[in-house]
C-alpha cells in the first residue's frame, strides 16, 4: 500500500471535524512548500541580476562554449 492509499484509509475513519482539520493541515503543508519554492525562485532571480556583470563579460567569453 502506498502512502496516498494509507492516508485515505486513515482519513475515512475520522469524524467530520477531524477530517476537516486533516484537510486544513494538508492545505497548510501545500502552502508552506509553494511559498518556499517561490522564495527560492526570487532568490535565484536576485542572484542572477547581481552576478550578471560578473558572469557575462568579455574576459570570460572563452568559458561560454563549455
Amino acid at each position: 500500500m502506498n502512502i496516498i492509499e494509507e492516508i485515505c484509509r486513515e482519513v475515512q475513519h475520522l469524524p467530520e471535524p477531524l477530517a476537516r482539520e486533516a484537510l486544513d493541515f494538508i492545505s497548510f503543508i501545500k502552502t508552506r512548500y509553494e511559498t518556499k519554492d517561490m522564495q527560492m525562485d526570487y532568490l535565484k532571480q536576485a542572484q542572477a541580476t547581481v552576478m550578471d556583470h560578473i558572469w557575462n563579460n568579455k574576459e570570460d567569453e572563452v568559458w561560454d562554449a563549455l
